[in-house]
């Protein structure tokens, strides 16, 4: 997704609209649909990109049933004012923050010196609504941090647990520093890896982040290093302990394949702190994941209440 510019956002408005008013839409038309709406802007409205963002970002899926749009984008409003495309540009940069977002917003302020010009630009339209809705995201993503702790401790321990009983020797490495770039290193006498791990629920495994610091050390460590993807069913974040049961599934990608999906540093800025990565389906491979009938990790209430 490109930074959340007005016409973005009123694209977003009208295929919302469209979705609520009429039923059974497949994708063609659905956009064809929202095309149609008079509106001043339409010329300058490329809204089959912005149905198709939706999709792969979860805001909208299209099957048998027709079109269906999160409630959150419905709730935005009923008008194409101002206060109603704000929101939904906080919903979009929410799904998915830039990669200046950490930079820029630290300590209950902006530094606008960090955001890069070209998306500056993008969001001038949002006027003095700009900073409270970036340090409103940060206040929700700070509330989300110790959730995102206890899923990524967790995956580690999970793949930790298994490389153990594949009879490999294991040091966690993030245990003692998260400066390594990757969180495990395993060998088994043959072989060594050096695998940094992402976990996540199953409604949301088409895409993760990646720091550039772990991307420089894939960059370094070539084909020693791998990126592990764990999924998890959604139940995992309410049972008292997480179990195999909650296990989805678990691939990998080789440090080629994640160099090869990598942003680029333009011009007008570089991505500093991290990027949003979504692989094609078929760039992914299996992961072996062997732990004991039995094995169990407390769960996210037992562990943080």
């Amino acid at each position: 997704m490109t930074t959340p510019r007005r016409g973005l956002c009123h694209s977003v408005f009208l295929l919302t609209y469209t979705a609520q008013s009429k039923n059974r839409l497949t994708l063609t038309e659905w956009v064809a649909a929202a095309r149609r709406i008079p509106t001043f802007m339409a010329g300058a409205l490329a809204i089959d990109s912005a149905a198709q963002m939706l999709i792969e970002d979860g805001l909208a899926s299209v099957d048998s049933k027709g079109v269906r749009v999160d409630d959150r984008l419905v709730e935005a409003g009923d008008e194409a004012n101002t206060e109603t495309l704000a929101t939904i540009a906080a919903i979009l940069l929410g799904v998915r923050p830039p990669p200046w977002f950490r930079t820029a917003v630290r300590r209950g302020s902006v530094a606008p010196e960090f955001i890069p010009t070209e998306d500056e630009e993008s969001l001038r339209w949002l006027d003095n609504l700009r900073d409270p809705i970036l340090l409103g995201l940060a206040a929700r993503n700070e509330k989300d941090d110790s959730f995102r702790v206890w899923l990524g401790s967790l995956g580690e321990r999970l793949v930790v647990d298994s490389e153990r009983n594949q009879n490999r020797r294991v040091v966690h490495a993030s245990r003692i520093s998260d400066s390594f770039g990757y969180d495990i290193e395993t060998e088994d006498g043959h072989s060594s890896w050096l695998l940094e791990v992402k976990t996540c629920l199953s409604s949301n495994k088409e895409h993760f982040y990646i720091s550039k610091n772990e991307a420089n050390r894939a960059h370094e460590l070539a084909a020693r290093w791998k990126l592990v993807q764990i999924v998890l069913d959604s139940t995992v974040t309410t049972g008292a302990d997480v179990t195999v049961e909650h296990f989805v599934s678990a691939r990998f990608l080789t440090a080629d394949q994640l160099i090869g999906l990598l942003p680029k540093d333009t011009d007008t800025g570089l991505w500093i702190e991290s990027a949003r990565i979504a692989p094609p389906s078929s760039a992914w491979a299996d992961w072996i994941v062997d732990v004991p009938p039995a094995w169990s990790y407390p769960g996210f209430r037992s562990e943080f209440r």
